[in-house]
């Protein structure tokens, strides 16, 4: 993923793998913001997140997940 740290949109990568969804989560874990991505997507419009450290959890359709820490401008 990319920028990071983020300003308005973070970019990412897929890789051609299937998703299910992506979480964005809080220092705390808290869930944020939750969607279900497509492989055309490759973006987050993060705008309305306050400045701050955070997670993206991002789910796989086989159940495995990745977790990524990045930082809001």
């Amino acid at each position: 993923m990319y920028p990071n740290p983020v300003k308005n949109k973070l970019h990412f990568d897929l890789k051609g793998y299937s998703t299910e969804k992506i979480n964005v989560l809080s220092i705390v874990g808290a869930s944020i913001f939750e969607t279900e991505v497509s492989r055309q997507q490759n973006f987050l419009d993060l705008s309305f997140l306050k400045p701050g450290v955070y997670f993206l959890k991002t789910t796989y359709q086989d159940g495995d997940a990745t977790i990524s820490r990045f930082i809001k401008e």
